[in-house]
């Protein structure tokens, strides 16, 4: 049950019954729903993306929200490559802007030392 933290939901498109399910499995004390990205980034302690690639979600997380997150975040892209900036995000973990990446998503696909030797060289990314 999510290491018995606090889950915070932002999904434009939920549903009254998906709201429901989710309180139902998690507990109304357990899980909050944000109005928007900008509040979640700025409040989440680890940050998973779980949406679709499309016109509207490329580049969805850029510098600007980056630096919105907290010093000690972590982003996980299971998604979709193409959502989070990955020249951003480079430049956010070699700042110490955030303080790690999980990634098994990216704008070129399969990952390899050479499309992705940035992210190589870094002790906070965990590349699958």
């Amino acid at each position: 049950m999510a290491f018995q933290s606090k889950v915070m939901v932002y999904d434009p498109y939920l549903k009254p019954a998906a709201q429901a399910t989710w309180v139902d499995t998690l507990g109304a004390d357990r899980v909050s729903f944000v109005p928007n990205l900008e509040d979640l980034l700025a409040t989440a302690d680890v940050v998973s993306v779980h949406i679709p690639l499309m016109e509207s979600t490329r580049n969805l997380i850029g510098a600007r929200e980056l630096r919105l997150m907290k010093n000690s975040a972590i982003i996980i892209n299971s998604a979709r490559g193409g959502i989070i900036n990955e020249e951003d995000l480079a430049i956010a973990l070699e700042e110490a802007q955030i303080f790690g990446a999980g990634l098994d998503a990216f704008d070129s696909e399969p990952p390899s030392l050479k499309k992705h030797e940035r992210f190589c060289r870094l002790d906070n990314v965990v590349m699958t």
